[in-house]
């Protein structure tokens, strides 16, 4: 079986991916909690497996700034 795994485009997109995995957990995913999210992710850096058009699983990598013993870690660009 082969599916295609690409970065979200849109926050239609960001949703389904998030809700693939998100629902395991009880997510609920409001405008508002996307507007939320997309503050401290950025869209591209969510990724979406589609097959035939439809999202059916998704994944993402948050970006932070960490402190570490030497001091702040800045966030990778």
């Amino acid at each position: 079986m082969a599916f295609d795994v690409r970065p979200c485009r849109t926050q239609d997109e960001f949703r389904d991916a998030f809700m693939a995995i998100g629902q395991y957990f009880g997510a609920e995913l409001t405008p508002e909690r996307i507007e939320r999210i997309l503050k401290v992710l950025d869209l591209g850096r969510m990724h979406a497996a589609f097959d035939d058009g439809a999202i059916i699983g998704g994944a993402a990598a948050f970006t932070f700034e960490m402190t570490v013993p030497a001091g702040p870690f800045p966030r990778p660009a």
